[in-house]
């Protein structure tokens, strides 16, 4: 099989004494790769990374999660922090939620920023302020 796809190099079809080789690969699927020529399976990306297609030939083709974070990839990513989040694909830093904002583990949007209790916005992912005296959120 070529590089991007697994399974048996060659299989005997028909006869034993007449012998036809057949190849019978598949492509690996998104989240797998395979950079070797011949059979075999695909392998698994690192935790929190991904292809962003099937057929992927390097172990570089994983790249980090939206929500996770590595120095290149490749690599085993981690997830952002309470109060970041990342929305892109790849290497790369998380965000810090605006002030008075916070987010969860892993978080991939601005929008995934909420307002700290007891605190307002016009919507999620801008800075909240303090609600009005007697107020409440």
């Amino acid at each position: 099989c070529k590089p991007g796809y697994s399974g048996l190099d060659s299989i005997v079809v028909g006869n034993p004494f007449f012998f036809q080789a057949s190849v019978a690969c598949t492509v690996c699927p998104r989240g797998k790769y395979k950079s070797l020529l011949g059979g075999g399976a695909c392998l698994t990306c690192p935790v929190g990374t991904s292809t962003i297609s099937s057929g992927s030939v390097a172990l570089t083709d994983c790249m980090c999660m939206t929500g996770y974070t590595a120095i290149s990839d490749g690599e085993e990513c981690s997830a952002c922090a309470l109060g970041e989040y990342k929305a892109t694909l790849g290497t790369g830093h998380c965000s810090v939620c605006p002030v008075n904002t916070s987010s969860a583990i892993g978080s991939s949007l601005l929008t995934d920023c909420k307002c700290f209790q007891e605190h307002t916005a016009a919507s999620n992912g801008l800075a909240c302020a303090v609600c009005w005296e007697s107020t409440f959120k």
